[in-house]
């Protein structure tokens, strides 16, 4: 299996998480696939992409920047 964008995620039902990189805090999000192809498009991949990771903020402190990973576990539909 290859995931290598935004499309591939919604199409293999692979979810997206942000982490916050700020030491002590270790928050983690799923990240909404729809809202990620409306803003950078269907076709963005992520793999040696920084404006995905840039753009993160953390809703628990405020730290600008994160880090993503994907998982089948964790599916871009799951709580739908």
């Amino acid at each position: 299996m290859s995931v290598r964008t935004l499309q591939d995620c919604l199409d293999l039902d692979v979810g997206i998480w942000g982490h916050c990189t700020r030491p002590n805090c270790g928050n983690s999000v799923r990240l909404d696939i729809h809202n990620l192809i409306e803003r950078y498009g269907a076709d963005y991949s992520y793999i040696g992409d920084d404006r995905l990771r840039n753009a993160l903020r953390c809703n628990r402190c405020g730290h600008k920047g994160g880090s993503i990973t994907i998982s089948q576990m964790y599916s871009a539909s799951a709580g739908r």
